[in-house]
């Protein structure tokens, strides 16, 4: 029997060439050449790795530096507009006191000159009824008392604009005596400054009821109601009853 170790013809014969003895080329050559390839080899290998990861180093160092740039700017960006909004917010702030201001002075400004005009009123009116002792402040549609002797009452309305513009009086007159009185009464309008505009008398034909006499009986009302003739087309302000 054949104890020759398999692939024994494979083993290579020092006296023979390689590829007479049929010896792979791995095998094939001096030793030392063999030991220098195998490092060669193995150093190819290290170079191509450390190039590997020093690629991939580089690549993620590049990549966190555009990540810290984008961060940069972004802050960047925000610290800009939290500075231009805190800018507009003082700026309302500002706008907002400098209106207050002028709203607080117009409103001062207001209140004095309606205290003015309120003096000035009161001072002319003083002067009229100094003027004209017993002239009444008259207002339109308003019920005055006039209680002197029979007359009674007194309103004033107005109608019509323009040329047509009227005033007319609307008076309660009432005998509370025990003798017939026959009414002469006369009603004078005055303007702002207390000149005469105008007047009209009570007379039996501005009875708003038919009357067979101008007498006012002992205890009988009559009310009398006419247009006032007027002389210039100004604002009546003042009345006056004058009896006769």
């Amino acid at each position: 029997m054949d104890y020759r170790p398999e692939h024994a013809d494979a083993v290579p014969n020092p006296d023979q060439p390689a590829q007479a003895q049929n010896v792979p080329a791995a095998f094939a050559g001096d030793p030392a050449d063999r030991l220098q390839r195998r490092v060669y080899s193995g150093g190819e290998r290290r170079r191509h790795s450390s190039g590997t990861r020093e690629a991939r180093l580089k690549r993620k160092l590049l990549e966190a530096r555009v990540i810290a740039v984008c961060a940069i700017a972004g802050a960047v960006v925000l610290a800009m507009m939290l500075i231009r909004a805190e800018s507009e917010h003082a700026n309302a702030d500002a706008e907002s006191l400098a209106l207050a201001s002028h709203l607080n002075r117009a409103e001062t400004e207001l209140d004095q000159a309606k205290r003015l005009v309120a003096a000035q009123d009161l001072e002319r009116r003083t002067l009229v009824k100094q003027r004209i002792p017993g002239a009444s402040s008259l207002e339109l549609d308003s019920l005055y008392d006039v209680d002197n002797s029979y007359f009674r009452k007194l309103s004033f309305s107005e109608s019509g604009v323009g040329a047509d513009r009227r005033i007319t009086y609307y008076a309660v007159l009432k005998n509370a005596g025990d003798t017939p009185v026959v009414p002469a009464a006369v009603v004078h309008l005055f303007d702002q400054n207390g000149l005469q505009m105008g007047l009209a008398r009570i007379a039996l034909g501005a009875a708003t009821t038919p009357a067979a006499s101008a007498e006012l009986q002992p205890g009988e009302t009559r009310t009398y109601s006419a247009p006032i003739e007027t002389s210039r087309e100004v604002e009546p302000r003042y009345f006056l009853v004058e009896l006769q």
